[in-house]
C-alpha cells in the first residue's frame, strides 16, 4: 500500500511563495545548469548521479523526475526552482510506499535552494514552511 503524499500540497504552496530564481531559454541551457550541479561536491556528497539528463515531456504538462538519471521539463519548468525541486526527488527517492514530498525531501530541497538561490531565499522558504506547517529535516 502506497502512502498517502500530504505535504505534497503543502510543499508546492511554500514553493510557489519563493522567486523562480533564474530562467533558461532553452533546454540545453537547463542542461548546462543541471551538469554544473551534479558535477559539484555538495551532490556527489549528497549521494546525487554523475550525470542527470533533462528531457521535454511529450505533451505539456507537470514536471517531473523519476528514480533513474532524468527530469522531464516542460518549457514553463525551465526556473530555477522548479529545477531543484526536481533534483530532490533524485536525492530522495525510495522505492516502495514513499510518500515523495516528505519531511527527507523538504528538507534536501530547502538545501538546494539554500546553496544555488542563497541564504536569503531559502530562510523566505523556512518562514514559508513555518506558516504553512511543512514538515521537513536535514542532515
Amino acid at each position: 500500500m502506497k502512502r498517502r503524499d500530504s505535504q505534497a500540497n503543502k510543499i508546492y504552496r511554500a514553493g510557489n511563495l519563493i522567486a523562480d530564481g533564474f530562467t533558461f531559454d532553452s533546454l540545453p541551457q537547463v542542461q548546462e545548469y543541471v551538469n554544473g550541479i551534479t558535477k559539484s561536491n555538495p551532490w556527489q556528497a549528497w549521494g546525487g548521479q554523475n550525470r542527470v539528463l533533462v528531457t521535454e515531456p511529450k505533451q505539456d504538462g507537470f514536471a517531473s523526475s523519476c528514480r533513474t538519471n532524468r527530469i522531464s521539463l516542460p518549457q514553463w519548468a525551465w526556473n530555477e526552482r522548479v529545477i531543484l525541486h526536481e533534483l530532490a526527488h533524485l536525492l530522495t527517492y525510495k522505492p516502495c510506499n514513499h510518500a515523495p514530498h516528505d519531511a527527507s525531501f523538504a528538507g534536501k530541497f530547502l538545501q538546494l535552494i539554500g546553496w544555488q538561490m542563497g541564504t536569503t531565499v531559502q530562510l523566505k522558504l523556512i518562514k514559508y514552511y513555518g506558516v504553512i506547517k511543512v514538515k521537513y529535516h536535514t542532515e
